[in-house]
């Protein structure tokens, strides 16, 4: 199994080789990919390559339910690749996906599903940002049960988010999420393992 694999398409002179090679490969913990534009022969990297830990590219286009691979970390500089499908299929740890195409009511479906999924199906997923290209309008939260935040149920900072201004989410098994939408252009989720407030 490959630990670690980055290429860099930019400085490469013959890249056909290298190209046929990172499709061919079976399983591959850590990917990073380095490209000054989005092609569209990378479309099947994810689709052929079990990514285990995290996935990382500058500019690549591709078109896989990549959360069903099930990484760690996801950091993708042009994620306008994903889809609705593959945002509700996420779980994992880390998820950084800028210059999305999703609008509110894809952010809204995810957070319905995280809300109702409890077998576990979701369960990695501790972090997220999702970079929109269109402002998207603050998410009406209360179809979730939505509520400010609460001293007495969580901290302020989760890692360096200050989440003071974030609005929770209860689950039906107790976990507990805050929502984070400033700026207007940027959507955070944070999960809160392990408490037991109500």
């Amino acid at each position: 199994m490959i630990q670690i694999l980055y290429v860099n398409f930019v400085s490469l002179r013959d890249e056909s080789l290298v190209r046929r090679a990172v499709f061919s490969l079976p399983i591959c913990e850590n990917m990073h990919l380095e490209e000054r534009e989005c092609r569209r022969d990378h479309n099947g990297i994810l689709a052929n390559t079990a990514v285990t830990k995290s996935y990382r590219s500058s500019s690549v286009h591709l078109k896989t339910s990549c959360g069903q691979v099930g990484m760690h970390r996801i950091d993708s500089m042009n994620s306008s690749w994903m889809t609705r499908e593959s945002l509700l299929n996420l779980n994992c740890t880390n998820v950084i996906l800028d210059r999305s195409m999703f609008i509110q009511s894809d952010l809204l479906a995810f957070l319905k599903k995280w809300q109702k999924t409890t077998d576990g199906s979701m369960e990695r997923i501790k972090r997220m940002e999702i970079g929109v290209l269109n402002s998207v309008s603050p998410l009406d939260l209360k179809e979730v049960g939505g509520r400010p935040w609460s001293a007495k149920r969580r901290p302020q900072w989760f890692e360096y988010w200050d989440c003071c201004n974030g609005i929770d989410i209860k689950r039906a098994d107790g976990e507990w999420c805050t929502v984070l939408q400033r700026p207007l252009n940027t959507f955070r989720f944070v999960v809160w393992k392990n408490l037991n407030n109500p």
